[in-house]
């Protein structure tokens, strides 16, 4: 079913959407460049097209438009095409969810160009993570935060570098095909995911965030007090047997960055409900090199205890409790985290040891972890404690009656960077 949108003409292009060239020349008469007013995101299913009518603003120093073109990164799942101002879309049948993709239209005086990115979501994978990701902050008894669809666009291009060229890291190599400025802004800034699932499991399931939160050291940069947007991206395509989707994706977060002066906080929350039951593994830095015997997919949802204060921390005196019986636990802090096990990571300006990078992020949040050595049961209350370089810290939390499934009959190990 085709639809076609109306835009009204916007005289002053909207710095906060990030969408146009020139934009600090607003309201200046001797502006070279034409504006173009910003395009809500486009979801459409496979096989679904849209219309779309783009209203263009000529400089007001009366300098004429020369043309107007677009730029599409995904010739291969979207076709694209412009006539006049009327940009029109269509996804092709057996595309994968995913998004979001950046389709950017030009309009071009002489040599110069205005540039607007329109954001597309095929499926509604991108829909149902940005929801799971506000739902899971809840359990933290966190406030939901916005969307970034600029951030978005830019983790869907890191996304296919990742999987094109096999490399999960948090630098691009800009030798490599599909690397791009945009794509290395996301892997600066974002938790990093890679895996393969049967096509079907991604239609109905929120495989990134879900897996991203029960991993620790990814879940400590999206449990801060003060984020405000997040941006979710993921780029799938089939592999070579066609049997599977190979997904690469990331999610915003405040990196080693703490909120200085807020309360402390835990995951899950004092007395929230949590759905979620055990850690599958797959995370760099692994968190369980610190913990002797405990074993991925056997190993409870990591607790956390944040108490955002950029300090190291030493975790003492922990304990879990269900119904008065003690669950053993493995605890530790930025002083008594271990790994030699785990290859040194690629991070802008050279590579770090996993050690460096797990300690790094537990004292960047004052953070400890109290990590179960069974998974959670369902419909249970529990009662966790731990002394924080010597002060003590309590809670009690719930689970679900029914928890939310971790797998996907992955293809492959799972990589959370």
């Amino acid at each position: 079913m085709r639809r076609t949108l109306l835009l009204t003409t916007l005289l002053i292009p909207l710095t906060a959407c990030g969408e146009v060239g020139n934009l600090t020349d607003k309201l200046n008469p001797q502006r070279r460049l034409p504006t173009i007013a910003p395009v809500a995101t486009q979801h459409l299913q496979p096989g679904g097209e849209v219309s779309v009518a783009l209203s263009v603003t000529p400089p007001p120093n009366g300098t004429p438009i020369t043309g107007m073109d677009l730029v599409n990164p995904a010739p291969d799942l979207i076709t694209a095409t412009l006539t006049g101002t009327t940009l029109a879309l269509k996804v092709h049948p057996s595309a994968l969810p995913q998004g979001l993709i950046p389709i950017t239209v030009q309009v071009h005086v002489g040599e110069e160009a205005a540039r607007l990115r329109i954001p597309i979501e095929i499926g509604d994978l991108i829909t149902r993570e940005y929801g799971r990701f506000n739902a899971i902050r809840e359990q933290a008894n966190l406030p939901a935060v916005t969307f970034d669809n600029e951030a978005s666009m830019n983790c869907w291009m890191n996304g296919r570098y990742s999987v094109v060229n096999g490399r999960l890291e948090h630098n691009q190599d800009s030798s490599l095909p599909y690397a791009s400025p945009e794509g290395q802004a996301c892997a600066t800034r974002s938790n990093l995911s890679m895996s393969s699932a049967a096509p079907g499991a991604i239609a109905s399931v929120t495989p990134t965030t879900t897996r991203l939160f029960t991993a620790p050291f990814h879940a400590l940069g999206m449990l801060q007090p003060t984020q405000t947007s997040v941006g979710i991206g993921t780029y799938s395509q089939l592999d070579s047997s066609g049997r599977y989707a190979r997904m690469g994706s990331g999610i915003t977060s405040l990196r080693e960055g703490s909120t200085a002066g807020a309360a402390p906080m835990t995951f899950p929350g004092n007395g929230a409900t949590t759905d979620l039951g055990r850690y599958n593994g797959g995370e760099w830095p692994d968190p369980l090199t610190a913990c002797p015997e405990f074993q991925p997919g056997s190993t409870g949802l990591p607790l956390i205890v944040s108490t955002f204060s950029a300090v190291e921390t030493t975790a003492t005196e922990a304990s879990l409790t269900v119904d008065g019986q003690a669950v053993p636990v493995c605890a530790y802090g930025s002083t008594q985290y271990v790994n030699t096990k785990d290859a040194p990571g690629n991070y802008v300006g050279g590579y770090r040891s996993a050690q460096d990078i797990g300690r790094s992020l537990l004292k960047s949040s004052g953070a400890v972890f109290v990590i179960p050595k069974q998974p959670l049961e369902p419909g249970r209350t529990y009662r966790a404690s731990v002394k924080v370089n010597g002060q003590a810290m309590a809670w009690n939390f719930k689970t679900a009656s029914t928890l939310t499934a971790q797998s996907l009959g992955v293809v492959g190990e799972v990589q959370l960077r």
